[in-house]
């Protein structure tokens, strides 16, 4: 069993909000994915630097991003 110590890291908000996050869902697993199978977050962290605000997207993907949805979500895990 891992000690549980005091995470002092600067994300360490992060960590603790994904974890309470965690506990809503079900189930999860968390895996490597390969970069070719990962496009959507570089694109995303781009228009991030572009754009300079804040914006969710509910319901719908930013158009720059929808055709690689497409291709991430059907690359095989492997």
């Amino acid at each position: 069993m891992v000690a549980q110590t005091d995470n002092r890291s600067s994300l360490c908000h992060v960590f603790k909000e994904a974890k309470a996050a965690i506990t809503l869902l079900p189930a999860f697993r968390i895996e490597k994915i390969r970069r070719e199978c990962n496009k959507v977050a570089p694109e995303l962290a781009q228009l991030a630097m572009r754009t300079k605000h804040c914006v969710v997207w509910r319901m719908q993907a930013p158009p720059c991003i929808t055709e690689l949805l497409d291709h991430d979500c059907i690359q095989p895990l492997e």
